[in-house]
């Protein structure tokens, strides 16, 4: 399906009525947003109309994951159409006696967004910086396994980087004045697929179900598979990251709280929300920050080190394990504004949940669930089954559900260890169909929070091998958990698979144990219980003022 430009014009005028607009697209670009969710432009424009009055948005298109804001790429404007990228211009003024802003928005190619393409860094923040990216692509290519035994390597042993995050502006004298107690804004990091990513749809839901009105915030450039999960809840959503430079992120921050005045923030690993909440504070001192964290990052402590650093502005941190609460505790952060709250009620089928039984008369079955990213590691899954299935041929069988931007590196090293008929590939789809057909799920990431397959895997029946990152080893069985590290996993691996086919003992523990540590964690609050009591509270309140106040 396309989209024209008279057709795109039309609907952002409605949308935008102060603004007008021209559109001249290319076929390419006409194919690209006839893919796009019907708000995903709108959504790309809409910070960029909060902050200026007439600009040219130039639309180039990325066909590569990671993507990159454009605006902190060293590319002149002006050579803007040297490399052909380019599909259409929009142009947008409310006022013709201002100056030209001349924008380049970064929109996913019609490839990328149907299914994820190939892997390539595109860090050109600098000739280094780019000639580094574009020989870590080549490596990646080339022997993914061998560079992921380096990345381990500096994982563990080099500097940690911390979070981007800028300086706090304040404006002294601006008072913030009244602010929408029923508005609430969301910040997340992208609008995909993920663990986190879940929960925040969750608990967004839960908050649109308590009779909140809900703004939207993404500060990743990212294709935004998900924004029609936003813009279903909202019409307020911003894409930030596809345009706006981090030096516009105090006017723009700004802005949006002078448009809708939210009286609560939820953030969800966004480091828009965390640098920008110091000046948010300044100017509404009665905001109330709310935040939720997944995952402890190995290396600079990522986005926990950035909720532990903005703990003076933020009233309630919400944790899904109880590594992290101790992180938050260690870090100086008050008890009592720290809530454990596990994520056990809404990705899984609440009836009673199956017993892990492995089969004792055909090969067993393991499988990989998850985006193939980097973090997610595929790459050491393919070299595992590439192993099992050579010492122990037809002892095993393996399935691969997911895609992402490594789907290219996956498919050639299944090819190159000649796996083709072994691992059956799989794209996204019902999770419930992926857990009948295995046996064992097997999760090979270099870093997690508490993770939302394992909850889901055990009430499947599925017994969880994982590696020992995050908060893992709080729901699995201790002879389950390999090393991060590939060298060590390899050696452990080499031990625990053949025992799982042959020891039915060792294998009746095992799922004893994470039974066991499935069900003290299911017998905790969950985040979802917690979240809806939480906000029919807050209701009660408001209510309660605006009628004193009505009297």
């Amino acid at each position: 399906m396309s989209k024209n430009s008279e057709e795109l014009a039309a609907r952002l005028a409605d949308v935008f009525p102060a603004y007008k607009f021209t559109v001249m697209l290319s076929e390419e670009g006409e194919n690209i947003l006839g893919r796009l969710d019907d708000a995903w432009i709108e959504s790309a424009l809409r910070p960029l109309l909060l902050l200026h009055e007439r600009i040219e948005v130039v639309l180039s298109c990325r066909d590569v994951e990671p993507m990159s804001n454009p605006a902190e790429l060293q590319k002149p404007f002006e050579h803007v159409y040297e490399d052909g990228a380019e599909v259409g211009v929009i142009t947008a003024q409310s006022r013709t006696d201002v100056p030209l802003e001349r924008i380049m928005m970064a929109v996913p190619t019609a490839e990328l967004v149907g299914k994820p393409a190939n892997f390539k860094m595109e860090l050109n923040t600098s000739k280094l910086a780019a000639l580094v990216a574009k020989t870590y692509t080549k490596v990646y290519h080339a022997a993914p396994l061998t560079l992921d035994v380096y990345r381990q390597y500096r994982n563990t042993h080099g500097r940690g980087r911390k979070p981007q995050v800028l300086p706090a502006m304040t404006r002294a004298g601006e008072a913030g004045g009244d602010l929408n107690s029923k508005t609430m804004w969301i910040a997340m990091h992208w609008a995909e697929s993920g663990g986190a990513e879940a929960w925040a749809w969750e608990q967004a839901r839960i908050a649109k179900a308590a009779g909140f009105n809900l703004i939207f915030t993404f500060d990743r450039c990212a294709p935004q598979r998900q924004l029609n999960l936003a813009s279903s809840m909202s019409r307020f959503v911003y894409l930030i990251d596809q345009a706006v430079p981090r030096r516009n992120w105090p006017a723009l921050v700004t802005e949006i709280m002078a448009t809708h005045r939210p009286g609560r923030i939820h953030i969800h690993h966004s480091i828009f929300a965390y640098s920008m909440i110091p000046l948010v504070k300044s100017l509404y001192p009665g905001v109330r920050i709310e935040d939720s964290t997944h995952i402890s990052e190995h290396r600079g402590g990522g986005f926990v080190s950035a909720s532990i650093g903005a703990r003076a502005y933020v009233d309630l941190h919400h944790v899904i394990s109880p590594q992290l609460q101790r992180l938050y505790r260690e870090g100086g952060v008050d008890s009592e504004n720290v809530v454990y709250r596990p994520l056990t009620t809404f990705t899984s089928d609440q009836a009673q949940p199956r017993p892990v039984e492995l089969p004792t008369n055909r090969p067993l079955r393991l499988g990989f669930l998850g985006r193939l990213s980097p973090q997610k590691r595929p790459v050491l899954f393919v070299a595992l089954a590439a192993y099992l299935n050579k010492r122990y041929p037809g002892q095993f069988e393996f399935v691969m559900q997911g895609d992402g931007e490594l789907e290219e590196i996956v498919s050639k090293q299944i090819r190159r260890m000649r796996l083709d008929a072994a691992i059956e590939r799989r794209p996204w789809g019902p999770v419930a169909d992926f857990f009948d057909d295995i046996d064992v799920l097997v999760i090979t990431s270099e870093n997690e929070g508490l993770t939302l397959t394992t909850i889901e895997a055990d009430a499947a029946g599925v017994l969880v091998v994982s590696t020992d990152v995050g908060s893992q080893q709080t729901v699995i069985a201790r002879g389950a958990l390999l090393p991060r590290e590939p060298i060590a996993f390899f050696k452990a691996a080499r031990h625990l698979f053949p025992r799982l086919v042959s020891d039915a003992e060792f294998v009746r523990r095992l799922a004893t144990e994470q039974r066991s540590r499935l069900d003290s964690l299911r017998s905790l609050e969950s985040a979802t219980t917690f979240f809806e009591n939480h906000y029919a509270q807050i209701m009660r309140e408001l209510d309660a003022q605006e009628s004193r106040e009505a009297k």
